[in-house]
């Protein structure tokens, strides 16, 4: 009687597990770290709008520490720089549609260190909530994978990084 418990307890305890690897491997698409943040960055290149702007250059990067560093200097040599831990980034939203919009990252308060240097009106150290990037010609399907593949990241950087 105790070995017949036993063995159901270890398939119950069998069943368990081989469905949570099943549901880690659904919700991570069996993706590591490094190609969720080349799936990221894909999409971001691929409909990256600063070109269409005001912009001298610009540079968005998912460092493997766990923070989101997005750079972008301006055709006066303004330089702007947004860093945040990507734990700290509460939301993504799009305000646009397919032709172009942008991707605003919605962050803890004052989570989001804000930068700049060269400007004219005076440099600027403070914090910030948000990180936004001008996104163009962007599909549904790439959005949501972009949303997708963003959150995985940040559940599977969540063991790495600590507050």
């Amino acid at each position: 009687m105790y070995v017949g418990l036993l063995t159901l307890g270890m398939h119950s305890v069998y069943c368990v597990l081989l469905s949570f690897l099943m549901l880690l491997t659904a919700w991570f698409d069996g993706k590591d770290i490094p190609g969720l943040k080349e799936d990221i960055m894909g999409v971001y290149k691929k409909c990256e709008a600063e070109k269409y702007l005001d912009r001298k250059s610009y540079a968005l990067e998912i460092s493997d520490n766990g923070f989101v560093r997005y750079k972008r200097i301006w055709k006066n040599n303004k330089t702007e720089y947004f860093s945040v831990k990507i734990d700290k980034i509460r939301g993504i939203d799009f305000y646009g549609n397919e032709n172009g919009g942008w991707l605003m990252f919605s962050c803890e308060p004052e989570s989001v260190i804000y930068q700049t240097h060269r400007d004219p009106s005076g440099d600027i150290d403070s914090m910030s909530n948000e990180i936004s990037f001008p996104i163009s010609a962007i599909s549904i399907e790439d959005l949501n994978q972009l949303e997708k593949n963003f959150k995985s990241l940040q559940d599977m950087l969540a063991g790495k990084v600590k507050n």
